[in-house]
């Protein structure tokens, strides 16, 4: 059994003789690796090109076998290392030859070097050294050790040309025999033939990073230095092409082999779109703030206006305003911009009635014009007076009563409410908020570390930024797309996420953590803006009749529509009144008299809107006026 056994190993390895066995194996092996290597990359790419999977059975099939092709490579490697230590170092002991030959197996160089020293074949000892080069620069690229090579030195298969070569010059042809190495010379075909495949999809690549890179820079020529300023960029901005630096492609350039290409149109217009609807934004700000409608030169007004700017122009929610300031940030690079951005938007989320507006766009507006104006003075400074309070609400519902489309007096109840609330807000010095009022990226947690910033700015890159650019694009379509049901919606959210590519390693923790953070915070906007308006008609109800209602159905029909409904789980939001917990940033607590709109927890539970540790609840306080400011 043991001969059978040691004859079949024999012949597996090619060892029935003791130089010209090893060696044809030697070859044989190569050409293996060589047309194993070639067919795994033609496989994977050909199966992402048609479908834009990452995996596929061809692939896992083909990764397989490539496993195999490597153990055979560390068996037949480290016999034929003992074999021709054996044969042309016999003066060295057997225990040092078999220890010698186990880091031959893996590092094949710690073998050629000596062996063509030895054999005084030196076009082999420099193929070898060139070898062991190629080798270390690779493990010190795939370490992250050095970073910037050139695309020619670590993208294409040179250790494997080298391999080839050496071993073909290494033995002495005309003692073995021109047979053996047929193999070597058929490997370097297959190698010819990969590197040709190779060097072609990087040439397609490069061709369509240029033509990005062109269309791009006229994009951004077209705008006006005055205008870069007033978005806030950076006057010396690279091209936009630049800046997304994993490989892309252009919609009419179709993937080649290897693609891992996300697509670069997608991820352009995408820009191009919120750039435009930015610059359409600061268009209409600048005209208010430079005074073109005299009638509002007050700051106070002008806050309001601000506010309601964002009605005609369809920013139709917190979502695009909130990706929109991220996407552009990221892909500016913009750290400070970034944290600058969060710390604002957590900051008036936090305070201003904890919310996403009070209609549509309210907030969204206000954090631009504090950004792009530095009006925080007049919202956080001294509280307005009862009689800036009356211009106001005769200069909005003068305003509203001229703009088409708007109904005057739903648009006057809301913008009454709202500054009740900002009043309040400033009389308390900004100090209130819902218990506990961490809501997504608060203030606190990114002013401690900036960890999720830090890690949103690390997963920006290459094909991780197109993904989560392609995925979030569906998030905010499905977000503004309009007549959608909470079950729909829930459903359509559930399909997004579920298509997301987690089968990369490097792409796993962001898109299963952080995206999912994103799409969390996507189901929040549409809760809030739920509670929001629910509160809304609260506030409308207590107004009318003196009291708080005993339950959101007395709201329907008068003042809503009906109930609104909680986008996780499709149940109508819950509702409390009596006394509610607040707190000041000193995490001083009081209990005041008032009403708390909420949803369920991530488990359909009510948990009276106290968003325990680990729950996914939402909640909007309305606190009773003459009880808010004895805070």
């Amino acid at each position: 059994m043991k001969e059978k056994l040691r004859r079949l190993l024999s012949r597996l390895l090619w060892l029935e003789h003791p130089r010209s066995g090893a060696i044809f194996g030697a070859g044989l092996f190569l050409c293996i690796a060589a047309f194993g290597q070639l067919l795994i990359y033609v496989l994977d790419g050909v199966a992402r090109a048609a479908g834009g999977q990452e995996e596929s059975f061809g692939t896992t099939v083909v990764a397989s076998v490539g496993l195999l092709i490597l153990v055979y490579r560390l068996v037949l490697f480290g016999v034929c290392c003992f074999r021709y230590c054996r044969e042309w170092l016999p003066e060295l002991r057997l225990r040092v030859v078999v220890l010698w030959s186990i880091p031959a197996a893996v590092f094949p160089e710690i073998a050629l070097i000596p062996l063509a020293v030895a054999r005084r074949n030196w076009r082999a000892v420099a193929l070898s050294g060139a070898y062991a080069v190629i080798d270390v620069v690779g493990i010190l690229d795939i370490s992250g050790l050095v970073i910037g090579l050139s695309p020619w030195v670590v993208d294409y298969d040179w250790d494997l040309l080298l391999l080839i070569v050496t071993l073909l010059l290494l033995p002495d042809g005309r003692r073995i025999g021109y047979f053996c190495w047929s193999p070597y010379l058929l490997a370097l075909l297959i190698w010819a033939g990969s590197f040709g495949v190779e060097a072609y999809a990087a040439h397609r690549l490069n061709a369509a990073r240029r033509k990005l890179n062109e269309i791009a820079g006229k994009e951004l020529s077209a705008q006006s230095l005055w205008e870069k300023e007033r978005s806030g960029m950076p006057t010396d901005q690279e091209p936009l092409a630049s800046l997304l630096e994993g490989p892309q492609a252009l919609g009419e350039v179709k993937p080649i082999l290897r693609s891992d290409w996300a697509a670069g149109a997608e991820v352009y217009e995408l820009a191009r779109k919120f750039r435009h609807e930015q610059a359409a934004q600061i268009a209409l700000l600048d005209r208010f703030t430079a005074g073109e409608i005299p009638h509002f030169q007050e700051k106070p007004a002008r806050i309001l206006l601000h506010m309601q700017v964002v009605a005609p122009i369809r920013l139709r929610n917190w979502a695009r305003f909130y990706n929109n300031r991220m996407i552009l940030g990221a892909l500016e690079k913009d750290r400070e911009a970034i944290e600058d951005g969060n710390r604002r938007i957590g900051r008036i989320r936090d305070s201003l009635v904890g919310g996403y507006g009070l209609i549509r766009g309210l907030l969204a507006i206000t954090v631009e014009c504090l950004r792009l104006n530095g009006l925080e003075q007049a919202v956080t400074s001294p509280a307005l007076t009862d009689a800036e309070l009356a211009v106001l609400q005769q200069e909005c519902a003068d305003w509203a009563g001229r703009w088409p489309g708007i109904h005057r007096r739903v648009f006057e109840e809301d913008i009454v409410i709202f500054i009740d609330y900002v009043d309040i807000y400033c009389k308390n010095g900004g100090l209130w908020r819902p218990v506990p009022s961490k809501h997504g990226f608060s203030e606190k947690e990114l002013d401690k570390d900036s960890r999720l910033v830090k890690r949103f700015i690390r997963a920006w890159n290459d094909w991780e930024r197109q993904a989560m650019l392609k995925y979030m694009g569906n998030m905010i379509q499905t977000l503004d797309e309009p007549g959608l049901g909470a079950k729909e919606r829930q459903e359509r959210f559930q399909a997004i996420y579920a298509g997301i590519p987690k089968v990369f390693s490097a792409a796993r923790m962001i898109l299963s953590t952080s995206y999912g953070k994103w799409l969390k915070k996507g189901m929040e906007m549409i809760d809030y803006e739920q509670s929001v308006a629910a509160g809304v008609a609260v506030e409308r109800y207590r107004r009318k009749y003196g009291k708080l209602p005993e339950e959101l159905k007395q709201l329907v029909p008068e003042f809503l529509p009906e109930v609104p409904l909680d986008v996780k789980n499709g149940l109508p939001l819950l509702y409390l009144k009596g006394k509610i917990p607040v707190e000041d940033s000193a995490g001083k607590r009081r209990w005041i008299d008032g009403c708390r709109v909420y949803s369920r927890d991530i488990n359909g539970k009510d948990d009276q809107g106290t968003r325990k540790k680990g729950r996914f609840s939402f909640t909007v306080l309305f606190p009773e006026r003459q009880n808010v400011l004895e805070l």
